[in-house]
């Protein structure tokens, strides 16, 4: 199991997508499965992939991080230093925040309308006991 910060690069155009892990090859198993399936949250990362398949993106670990807890920090730095949330350069959509990859996502309003419908849904769908819980 290797903790690092890791980068996925088209070698096409090379652009980069910067991501940090403790598990180095279960993650990249996450990705290239979703990539596959047409399912990846990234939806830059998802349609270059369409557009210049599998064989132009290779997988590389950029540091080892021994400290867990510099995870989201170290993945920042490169994110920072190689301008990755730039469009022209790279396929983040935000900063290693751990999770916000809606507000920048190109089909936001979309997305939260779906949420919004789901919860709406849910909430309608629910016992009055439910409810007061």
């Amino acid at each position: 199991m290797i903790s690092c910060v890791y980068s996925i690069t088209n070698i096409a155009n090379n652009k980069k997508y910067i991501g940090s892990t403790k598990d180095f090859n279960k993650r990249i198993s996450q990705h290239l499965y979703n990539l596959r399936n047409n399912i990846h949250i990234n939806i830059y990362l998802q349609r270059s992939f369409n557009k210049y398949e599998e064989k132009c993106f290779v997988f590389d670990v950029i540091e080892i991080v021994d400290d867990i807890s510099q995870l989201l920090i170290r993945e920042d730095f490169y994110i920072n230093s190689l301008n990755v949330r730039n469009y022209k350069y790279g396929y983040n959509l935000a900063n290693a925040s751990g999770g916000d990859v809606i507000s920048n996502h190109p089909n936001n309003s979309i997305i939260r309308e779906k949420i919004s419908y789901a919860m709406k849904l849910r909430w309608n769908n629910m016992s009055t006991i439910d409810r007061d819980k």
